[in-house]
């Protein structure tokens, strides 16, 4: 499948069975080159003899089953950090050759697991042995680098050091609180792939800041009680995927191996990512239940996919800049990050729009008619890039032929109009808050039809400090659970659009938000009307620098600049 055909086939928003396979292949492909890359550098540093790389690799060859070994999904964000350190990119007080440990755990959990008879020796790092697909051994005390050896003798598997001796039976069993057995979430529907819940490995990709603003704590390791209800919700999702939502959980089928939990429990508003490197993991927070499992697997697994595809087909021109408007967040977005919050939420919105057909509840007809309207916008926002490649070009257009029957969808004329209404105050928030005017003259010297140009400037992840203004609205119609808010947003979720203008103006001369500046021009255009409103929709960044340089009544500011 030629490149271009590929970049086609993903972004009709599933992918066919020779594409999936070709981005596995690709992925085998990129942790093999990574691997020699790892083993070449190994030879010239003189403190990665210990780790003993070589014979590890040569154990996984004579097993004829490197490939499939070394597609666990942390081995990748082990080889990019191996990687990495060798090549001084990074410092840690953990050794060299103890940060090398991690092949020789791969050779040493699929020794175990053929059991053989005999010993393989092993790196204790940070006083940890993880034996991948089955468990973590604690050796020792934290910051303890040595080494074991691992024995097994007619079913009985011996892990000794110079100070410790840990033995067992059952690798699944508990009895031992120095072992951790790695557990099983469920298996693949189809494939019946074995998918686990992985709590423990030292090298699950945890690294995203996005999502650490967003969690109080870090990462626990479940009770069994917590992992039963965990297992629970995922065959429910596998079962709705099955029934309502067959092309995704093809995809899914093929490429979940893992699921690494980042709350015990639910949370609100749910955290979910993945990894450029840990192929095959999904990070997520506790699911509410099977639809909400169901729904983040979908969204997950669409970033999964597209970044193996961007690992072989080249969307863009390269570019680091963070320019770009996505509906989904607050901060500056990539051209590659706008495409990665597509491609997912065309699988959030599909999953909505099917499931409103069963709902008991206005959430799905909410939540279709809000990411719709939201897609639609960043489609338009992508295709506008000057960095797109050729292929680039037909992957966007591919997902743009892949959402147009939601256009033949109907929803409550009402909610279709609060959707947009919630897509609007968001922009607008988004504008004030990323957005500066550099050379902005004294409004005595501005041309209202003449504006001064902007520019995004940088703002830091996760900086909102309260809900979209819109989202009031769509939450109450979708009747969930009222959220916390401050007077002014109560004021015009209820309607009460000269009262919120009042307090939004109130806020704004106080102690100004992106959200109150969203809040002042939503209520203004139901006040006053669109004409009258426009420069706070257009420009609001202009809008709002004005009005810092020299306070004045908004409402008449906003009328001229209109």
């Amino acid at each position: 499948m030629e490149p271009r055909q590929l970049a086609r086939d993903l972004g009709g928003g599933f992918g066919s069975p020779p594409g999936l396979a070709l981005l596995g292949a690709g992925q085998a492909r990129k942790r093999s080159v990574l691997l020699r890359m790892l083993l070449n550098d190994a030879d010239r540093h003189s403190g990665a003899a210990r780790a003993r790389l070589p014979e590890a690799y040569e154990y996984l060859v004579e097993t004829r089953k490197a490939d499939e070994l070394l597609a666990y999904p942390n081995v990748g964000p082990w080889l990019v950090h191996a990687v990495r350190r060798l090549g001084n990119l990074i410092s840690s007080d953990v050794p060299v050759w103890a940060d090398l440990a991690y092949l020789g755990w791969v050779a040493a959990a699929h020794f175990v697991t053929t059991r053989r008879e005999g010993s393989i020796d092993v790196i204790v790092r940070d006083g940890e042995v993880m034996l991948p697909g089955l468990g973590l051994a604690r050796l020792d005390t934290p910051g303890t680098h040595t080494e074991a050896t691992i024995s097994v003798s007619g079913g009985r598997i011996e892990m000794t050091t110079e100070r410790a001796r840990l033995i067992l039976r059952d690798p699944g069993a508990t009895s031992d609180e120095r072992w951790l057995p790695l557990r099983k979430l469920g298996a693949t529907y189809s494939g019946l792939r074995t998918v686990y819940l992985d709590d423990i490995d030292p090298f699950r990709d945890l690294s995203d800041p996005y999502t650490k603003a967003q969690l109080t704590s870090p990462p626990p390791r479940l009770t069994a009680v917590e992992a039963a209800a965990w297992s629970r919700a995922f065959v429910g999702a596998l079962e709705i995927l099955r029934r309502h939502h067959e092309g995704y959980s093809a995809g899914i089928d093929e490429v979940l191996r893992a699921v690494v939990p980042l709350t015990a429990t639910p949370v609100a508003n749910g955290v979910s990512n993945t990894s450029l490197h840990a192929y095959g993991s999904v990070n997520m927070s506790a699911a509410g239940g099977p639809h909400q499992f169901a729904l983040t697997l979908i969204h997950e697994c669409q970033h999964l996919k597209l970044t193996a595809l961007t690992d072989q087909v080249e969307l863009q021109k390269p570019s680091t800049v963070k320019d770009l408007y996505a509906p989904w967040r607050d901060d500056p977005r990539p051209l590659s990050g706008l495409l990665q919050g597509i491609y997912a939420h065309i699988g959030v919105t599909d999953f909505w729009r099917v499931h409103r057909r069963t709902a008991e509840s206005p959430l799905a007809d909410v939540e279709f008619a809000r990411w719709r309207a939201q897609v639609r916008q960043a489609l338009l926002v992508a295709a506008g890039s000057p960095l797109l490649t050729e292929d680039g070009v037909a992957f966007v257009r591919a997902m743009g032929v892949a959402v147009r029957h939601w256009s033949s969808e109907n929803v409550p004329p009402r909610l279709e109009s609060l959707a947009r209404e919630a897509s609007a105050g968001h922009l607008v928030a988004w504008r004030v808050r990323n957005m500066a005017v550099p050379s902005l003259p004294l409004r005595a010297d501005l041309d209202p039809h003449g504006m001064p140009p902007s520019q995004v400037v940088a703002t830091p992840a996760g900086s909102r400090d309260r809900l979209p203004v819109g989202y009031l609205k769509l939450n109450r119609a979708a009747g969930l659970p009222a959220s916390p808010a401050p007077a002014s947003d109560l004021a015009y979720a209820e309607g009460d659009y000269e009262r919120a203008l009042t307090l939004y103006n109130d806020e704004i001369r106080s102690s100004p938000s992106p959200e109150a500046w969203a809040g002042f021009a939503l209520c203004l255009r139901h006040l006053a009307g669109e004409e009258q409103s426009a420069a706070l929709f257009r420009r609001p960044e202009v809008v709002a620098a004005l009005y810092h340089q020299e306070p004045c009544d908004i409402v008449e500011l906003t009328a001229w600049l209109s």
